[in-house]
């Protein structure tokens, strides 16, 4: 996180440093943040730009509930079913950390409409647990 980075100060317990921070997981964090006041407080409906930033976030944490339901639901929005349900499915087999078990029924059952060949524009997003 400091490489290439040199201290120019302490004031007591404070450190000021000089250089270029490296914190990717940080970053996804700060980034999915962003997305969801995009879509929550500033209703925004680019679903292209959503699910571009999202990748990047789910790609680093892959157990982001948050993350992983709206990029589903990015897709669902684009039309794209196949990447819809690739995104949720990421979300049901990440081994990083349990799923809510109606936060898992939910997945799947939107994934089996999918696979059933539902029409994604007829199909409504899931509720981002993470709201509630």
């Amino acid at each position: 996180m400091f490489k290439g980075m040199r201290r120019v100060a302490r004031f007591g317990y404070i450190t000021v440093w000089r250089g270029r921070q490296s914190n990717p997981m940080g970053r996804a964090g700060a980034m999915s943040d962003e997305v969801m006041e995009y879509i929550y407080r500033k209703n925004g409906d680019d679903w292209q730009r959503v699910a571009r930033c999202l990748e990047q976030v789910v790609a680093l944490r892959p157990q982001a509930v948050d993350a992983g339901v709206e990029l589903g639901n990015a897709y669902l929005r684009l039309g794209d079913a196949a990447h819809a349900a690739r995104a949720y499915r990421r979300l049901l087999e990440q081994e990083k950390a349990p799923l809510d078990a109606k936060v898992e029924q939910q997945l799947r059952a939107q994934v089996a409409r999918i696979d059933a060949g539902e029409d994604p524009s007829t199909m409504a997003p899931l509720r981002n647990p993470w709201m509630e």
